[in-house]
């Protein structure tokens, strides 16, 4: 079957400095892959790429059988290429309603009007947000922009969505609920995802593949179970860490 996303010696500068150095990934149709490292290992300069929005310098990208790009020439635009993308700070727009946001971004899947907006409805319903459909971003709780940004780019039906850790700043319970809806949409709609993240608790929720960077070169690619154990001295610290959380909790149960 062929992959939707499938990356071949990826090689991407910035001024003088190398960031991302012969990358080569593939994510097959329905699968869940968690991308993590260090700050400054290439992480959201790779999405960017995937997206579009940062040239290549060597290498080629092809999403769902198609060559969209291969050393510094793009060869389909971001908007046509079949993929969403949620950022870090959301991005939504302040002067347009919950609503208009989902109808904007359906505006180019030639529909008429009442059937765009019938659609946008039902995306806001999947999210919980159907009831918000008037109110602008400053008007919802975080939790409610964090499902707003999830249900705008899920609306045009992408084959491949790219978070880059748009749940970064959030408090736990929040996070869970995120990741918790996030599987849930993911499970109904069966498209592919490449989620940045930190926490190897998030990729152990999200993910069931793990891609790690290290100074713009993946230094591990396989299950995210592999995350606990630490079997490769590149998954070491986050072993540790993950360790040293259960410490914290055992310690503050025990003395509860």
């Amino acid at each position: 079957m062929t992959p939707v996303l499938a990356i071949t010696g990826l090689r991407v500068e910035l001024g003088r400095r190398t960031v991302l150095r012969d990358i080569g990934l593939t994510i097959a149709a329905g699968e869940r892959v968690a991308l993590m490292g260090a700050s400054g290992s290439g992480k959201t300069t790779l999405v960017r790429a995937i997206a579009g929005l940062q040239p290549a310098v060597a290498g080629a990208i092809t999403l769902g059988g198609r060559k969209v790009s291969e050393g510094p020439c793009s060869l389909v635009a971001p908007s046509g290429r079949r993929i969403s993308l949620v950022f870090q700070d959301l991005a939504l727009w302040p002067h347009m309603t919950a609503v208009q946001h989902l109808r904007f971004v359906l505006g180019g899947l030639a529909l008429v009007r009442r059937e765009a907006n019938e659609l946008a409805l039902a995306a806001l319903d999947d999210v919980g947000l159907r009831d918000r459909a008037g109110a602008r971003p400053a008007e919802l709780s975080g939790g409610e922009r964090q499902r707003l940004a999830l249900a705008r780019a899920l609306a045009p039906r992408p084959e491949l969505l790219l978070l880059d850790e748009p749940f970064a700043s959030l408090d736990l319970p929040l996070k869970l609920e995120m990741t918790k809806l996030l599987r849930q949409r993911q499970n109904a709609g069966g498209f592919s995802m490449l989620h940045v993240t930190h926490d190897p608790l998030d990729a152990l929720r999200t993910a069931s593949r793990v891609v790690l960077l290290e100074n713009g070169a993946v230094v591990f690619d396989g299950p995210a179970r592999e995350l606990v154990g630490g079997k490769t001295q590149a998954l070491a610290p986050i072993d540790a860490a993950l360790r040293e959380a259960l410490a914290v909790l055992t310690e503050v149960r025990e003395a509860g």
